[in-house]
């Protein structure tokens, strides 16, 4: 302590920690060293060719062993494989052979127990957690068109209304035309509504409705077109699709599946949907016919 004129003043004395110095000094010396470290490619061929990542999108929680159970059964024909559950619910598959994991990625979308296991190749950059679970790839059948549009470039046109685009199933001319429908592989993004279909106007005539039908499509809310919620409820105005003339009708119901031939929403016009109910427990008993009576999905 120094005075000076008489006053007493009060010097702080700075505490120097030498350990925490040390410390200090050896993770900033961590921080900008460089090292050179071995890179194995042929861990390209063990890991990348041989293995996918994959995680269950839907309504349902599964745990990795009920996803396990069924597969043993659906791969049954595959030679040996094996799983490991990470992070986030996310699942790796190993395959002995190319073959088999080229197998399972073609043949996407896998559905368990009616919902999504939305395998993805495995990232080069050998993080699972950089694989993008929230977009899935489905066939999707274009129907609708007249047959002059019957055309196999047509589908890549219509495909960017659905996702990303890939390919074709490249059916030749007459077997379109026997089909009747056109056929396309598209990436869908999953958090929002599952495109439904659109108008079509050509060589100024009126406008046809497009019917977009999804190949092995898990359970779906059609109350909002998305897939189905994981506490079965949803709380959104029920879609439509409003055409310049005639009635409005419900745009999703079972007529976006395949297995139902050429039917179209306004074929059905509400046909083939039915609720789910769901576990009221927490809605006031007074209140069961309010607006929580909305909350329902439909499959």
């Amino acid at each position: 302590m120094a005075k000076a004129s008489g006053e007493s003043k009060d010097i702080e004395v700075e505490v120097i920690d030498e350990g925490m110095n040390q410390v200090l000094q050896r993770d900033s010396a961590l921080e900008i060293e460089m090292l050179e470290l071995f890179e194995d490619i042929t861990l390209k061929d063990v890991v990348v060719n041989k293995a996918c990542v994959g995680k269950v999108v839907g309504c349902k929680d599964m745990t990795a062993s009920v996803v396990k159970k069924i597969l043993l059964g659906v791969w049954r024909r595959l030679g040996p494989w094996r799983m490991k559950k990470c992070e986030d619910g996310v699942m790796e598959f190993f395959f002995d052979e190319e073959g088999y994991c080229a197998f399972v990625l073609e043949k996407r979308p896998w559905i368990v127990n009616g919902v999504l296991l939305n395998l993805k190749p495995w990232p080069v950059e050998g993080e699972v957690r950089v694989a993008e679970f929230e977009v899935a790839s489905f066939w999707v059948q274009l129907n609708g068109l007249p047959t002059r549009f019957l055309k196999d470039e047509n589908a890549a046109i219509m495909g960017k209304k659905v996702g990303s685009f890939l390919k074709t199933d490249g059916k030749p001319k007459e077997g379109l035309v026997h089909r009747g429908y056109l056929r396309a592989y598209v990436d869908v993004w999953l958090k929002n509504p599952i495109p439904a279909g659109f108008f079509l106007t050509a060589d100024g005539k009126p406008k046809s409705w497009i019917q977009f039908k999804y190949e092995k499509l898990p359970h779906l809310s059609f109350n909002c077109g998305k897939l189905a919620h994981w506490n079965k409820e949803c709380f959104a105005l029920l879609a439509m699709v409003i055409p310049k003339v005639g009635e409005a009708v419900q745009m999703y119901g079972t007529w976006i599946k395949s297995e139902t031939g050429r039917s179209n929403c306004f074929t059905m016009k509400g046909k083939g949907v039915s609720k789910l109910i769901v576990d009221n427990g927490d809605v006031p008993e007074w209140d069961l016919n309010g607006k929580h009576r909305r909350g329902t999905w439909k499959r």
